[in-house]
């Protein structure tokens, strides 16, 4: 949530080209720290060099300038700073990479030009460790709507809608509490509007950023949407005039896209609009007092999602999440859930069968565009072969399954990704290093050039044993060694008791504490044609990694339906699994209005006490659709009422409960206003929370919706 990063320019003007071309760039960047390639290292300079110094205490020095005096300086290595640029931000700051572009063994100033800005939704770091989205938001806002455009930079889904803001920006707040928002940019207007601003930070946990290169109006937005996508608005349900906020927002991000990512852009999956009739709209105060995704206190533990969470991949993990958010309000869809969940719960072969292959399924669709976007290795290539030959195996398992396991299974591209498979596997080495720098990618027959050049090194090593031989018999000296190092390359290395026997051809080259270095003539024409080997291997190694890259983006349709097919199959083995494991029922859906639960149980208090829960009954029908609960303190009442809302959202995800017995009408809402809470920061008492709370549901609810209301107008209300 940082503002501009001004270079201090109180010394003067920059007094070399090198630090001339850094001005030139920084002032391009403003409001990133700018890593600056110099050789293997990026640097830092002025306040950049002092805050880098700072958060990634690392020694800050400085550069002299002449007689304007020192430069602060402090710098990363290359190969290392990915983790030095996640430090930063998770500090909230952004980072402009400076690659050399130009070769520097030519005389002049090599030059260098920004390849990259690295922000809280573009890092795309370990991809094991992402259990939920991740969004970049742009937002923009009149006096009664707001238009926001997000997308999950690790998958490209992107998604969007314009909604009206609503009493105290309720509309806005909780879109906001609904979305795990990583990063938000907006436009001047909005990001210089103090009241505004405040706003937003109180509401979000988001880095917020001024994207200065927002471009306003709907036309050019929908010129650049068509662009990037191929097709017209029409094709993603927006229309202008109706949907302009969406539509300018949605240009925004994928400007911002472009300004962060250059040319290697994140591939956009999707767009379509966010909040779809047949998904329901669950707003901020039932997610927290429900406690879906975390406790009331803010930890993550001895939560709804902790109790149902036991899914084998990243994909899977990540939709539970959405669908938890959002469950179903369509009956069809429901059912068709439930079909598939119970088609497993009954089929435990079958079941056992998935999750044993899903544990052997990376985050593929994450990996592609790790590699796309350059932040890729080896490992993400034999990651995203693994998973695939491991997919292939777990659709023949469903080839003949119906309903939504055989469809999802037939969105995996049994010929696109087996063609995909079958290359990597003849090409990639079984364990490839995950620098591509380092080699040892391709395996051997792959390249004939290669593998000569392979042979030269591997008979290289056998050429310097016998070298060693040689020059032991022709010296007399036993204790001879011929050794490598990066360093020095190739040498003799003589103790001091026996350098008396040293021939005149030998060349001195380095002197030891205990003896000598040498070298010869036919030691050195032995490292050039060595050095020149791993250099020639190396430019062929990377060659045929940028190939298999080329094909990972030609397959990236079919790896991103085969990621989100394996995600809806780990999600519904995974409540399959869970039902078993805790004696969870299918729930019934009526036509009618009501609700009946047998012998219901609080699913998280259940798991707390292990398995030790007393259940209850709930019973609700068109005559009987309000129920009152009292009782003294620590009766358990506040559970119970949880309780009851809990498990409907369960039951429209698709979900089994924790009862013997639930049959229920669809519900197109559920209201939760709960616990005495006060938000000072927004001027708000614990009463006037209360009294907001229940406004908004008086004003929103509807006679299918289900209101869950605790402790409403005690203390100092009458």
């Amino acid at each position: 949530m940082h503002g501009r990063i001004e270079p201090n320019m109180s010394n003067g003007g920059y007094s070399t080209p090198m630090m001339q071309q850094y001005q030139e760039i920084k002032k391009q960047y403003p409001e990133c720290i700018l890593f600056f390639r110099l050789g293997d290292f990026y640097e830092m300079f002025l306040d950049d060099a002092k805050i880098g110094a700072k958060i990634l205490d690392i020694t800050l020095t400085s550069r002299h300038k002449g007689k304007d005096g020192q430069i602060a300086m402090a710098g990363v290595p290359y190969h290392a700073a990915e983790g030095y640029i996640s430090k930063l931000i998770n500090k909230g700051y952004r980072v402009a990479i400076a690659e050399q572009v130009s070769d520097p063994h030519l005389p002049g100033l090599v030059k260098r030009e920004v390849v990259r800005v690295v922000s809280a939704g573009t890092m795309l770091g370990d991809v094991e460790k992402v259990k939920r989205s991740n969004y970049i938001v742009s937002l923009l806002m009149n006096k009664k709507s707001f238009g926001m455009a997000m997308i999950d930079a690790g998958t490209g889904e992107f998604l969007c809608n314009q909604k009206r803001l609503g009493d105290g920006m309720s509309g806005l707040v909780n879109e906001l509490g609904i979305i795990n928002i990583v990063e938000c940019i907006l436009p001047a207007k909005v990001y210089e509007n103090t009241d505004l601003l405040a706003f937003l930070k109180l509401h979000t946990d988001a880095n917020i950023f001024l994207f200065r290169e927002w471009k306003s109006g709907t036309k050019r937005a929908s010129d650049k949407i068509k662009s990037v996508l191929g097709k017209p608005l029409a094709v993603w349900e927006l229309e202008e005039g109706k949907d302009d906020l969406a539509i300018e927002a949605s240009g925004a991000l994928l400007d911002y896209l472009d300004y962060t990512q250059k040319k290697a852009a994140v591939q956009v999956r999707a767009i379509g609009k966010w909040g779809d009739d047949k998904l329901m709209n669950l707003d901020r105060a039932a997610i927290v007092n429900l406690e879906l995704f975390g406790t009331l206190n803010g930890e993550s533990g001895e939560s709804l999602i902790s109790v149902l969470d036991e899914t084998k991949t990243s994909m899977g993990a990540r939709l539970l999440r959405g669908w938890l958010g959002r469950p179903l309000v369509d009956e069809e869809l429901i059912e068709t859930r439930l079909d598939a969940v119970e088609s497993l719960v009954k089929n435990s072969d079958l079941r056992r069968g998935l999750r044993e292959c899903l544990a052997g399924i990376r985050d593929g669709e994450r990996m592609a565009t790790r590699l796309l976007t350059g932040w890729g290795n080896g490992r993400d290539l034999s990651g995203i072969r693994d998973s695939i030959k491991v997919g292939l195996d777990l659709r023949k398992m469903l080839v003949d399954e119906k309903g939504l396991l055989g469809e999802q299974a037939m969105k995996i591209d049994e010929k696109a990704l087996g063609d995909l498979w079958n290359k990597f596997d003849k090409t990639l080495v079984d364990e490839p290093v995950g620098d591509v720098r380092v080699g040892g990618l391709v395996r051997d027959g792959v390249d004939s050039e290669l593998d000569g050049l392979r042979l030269v090194k591997k008979g290289g090593k056998e050429w310097l044993e016998e070298f060693q031989q040689q020059e032991r018999k022709r010296t007399g000296i036993n204790s001879l060694k011929v050794k490598y190092n990066r360093v020095f390359g190739f040498y003799i290395e003589i103790s001091n008791a026996n350098l008396d026997l040293v021939p005149e051809d030998y060349e001195r080259k380095q002197t030891l504490v205990n003896g000598e270095r040498f070298i010869t003539g036919d030691l050195k024409q032995h490292e050039i044609k060595v050095l020149e080997a791993d250099e020639k291997i190396l430019a062929i190694e990377v060659r045929i990694y940028e190939e298999m890259v080329g094909l990972i983006s030609d397959s990236l349709r079919a790896i991103q339906q085969f990621s989100h097919a394996i995600g809806v199959i780990d999600v519904i083995s995974n409540l399959a699994e869970i039902g078993v494991k805790n004696r969870y029922v299918r729930p019934s859906l009526t036509k009618g209005k009501g609700l009946e639960i047998k012998e219901g149980r609080h699913p998280v208090v259940e798991k707390i006490n292990q398995g030790r829960f007393v259940p209850n009954d709930v019973s609700l029908d068109c005559d009987k659709n309000v129920m009152i609960l009292t009782g003294p303190n620590m009766a358990g009442k506040s559970v119970y009422l949880r309780q009851v809302a809990i498990l409907v959202l369960m039951a429209q995800i698709g979900s089994f409960v924790p009862a013997k017995m639930m049959e229920w009408s669809l519900v197109d809402r559920v209201f939760v206003r709960s616990g005495a809470s006060d938000a000072m920061g927004k001027g708000l008492s614990t009463f006037m929370v209360e009294m907001v709370e229940t406004s908004t549901i008086l004003a929103n609810a509807t006679d299918r919706s289900l209101v869950v209301m605790d402790e409403i107008g005690r203390g100092t209300s009458t």
